[in-house]
Order: C-alpha cells, then structure tokens, then sequence
C-alpha cells in the first residue's frame, strides 16, 4: 500500500522540527492483528502555517497506525528487500498565488499528488529533494492557492 506520511526528524531521534512528507510503502494488513487496513484518504496536514497533503486511514479493526510506526514499517521493508520502492523520478514545482509555490509529486498511478504550499522556491525544492525526486519547474495545469494546497 503506497502512503504519503509527515515524516519528522524525532522518530530517529532529532528534534522535531524537521518535517516534511513523505511517500512510503507497507503492508495492506494491520501489523497489530493481521487484519486489512483501510482506504488511504487525502488529508490537508497544517503546520506551521504551511499545508502539506498526506494520507489518513481507518483501519476496520480499530487499531491506530501512527506515522512514526508507519516510517518504521516502510524502512524495515526496504532493509528486508520485502518491497522495492518504484522510482518516482521528478516532483513538479510551479509559481502558485501570492508569491507562493506549489508542489507535486509524480503518482505512477494517479499523474500528480499536490504535496502543499511553500513560501519560497528552496523550501519546495529542499522538500522534493530529501524524497528523492528531480526537480522539474512547470507552469501549473492545476490550481494552487496560497496556503491552501
């Protein structure tokens, strides 16, 4: 199941004020009773004044998957070879509303997924960069607002 997470630098150990989404891969079952997971969800995740999209889910169980143990699962996968990610080879950035600039991420299976809003062309940048995509700069097909996704 391919989800995108806020990933923070506390779940290894930091700070925490390093953030920023991430798409991982893990299991379709609930790793607490081997149970399905539920239906990914868009969700528009606001910190610090900045919106960023990530997936929710409702496992049918009830049991509560946390991004921290979520991050976890995604990075014992890939130590384990159990699930090679597919590569997603660019993110697009484009010049959204009130001087802000908006980015995507490529979606094998859906063409672009918005990750959010950013104040400035580097913080877009940094955050595509530490996911593993090339940069591409594109005027928008879609709408972006300042702020808001």
């Amino acid at each position: 199941m391919k989800v995108t997470i806020m990933y923070r630098n506390s779940f290894i150990g930091g700070d925490g004020w390093s953030y920023y989404p991430m798409n991982v891969e893990i299991a379709d079952t609930c790793p607490v009773c081997g149970g399905p997971r539920g239906k990914p969800y868009g969700h528009n995740f606001y910190e610090d004044g900045e919106t960023y999209h990530v997936h929710r889910w409702d496992n049918p169980c009830g049991h509560v998957d946390l991004y921290k143990d979520v991050y976890f699962e995604h990075v014992n996968r890939q130590v384990n070879n159990d699930t090679p990610m597919p590569r997603k080879p660019w993110a697009m950035i484009g010049e959204g509303q009130r001087g802000t600039y908006c980015l995507y991420f490529e979606d094998i299976d859906d063409g672009s997924t918005p990750v959010g809003t950013f104040p400035s062309k580097a913080k877009a940048t940094s955050i595509a960069e530490l996911n593993g995509y090339e940069v591409v700069e594109t005027p928008l097909q879609k709408p972006c607002g300042g702020g808001h996704g």
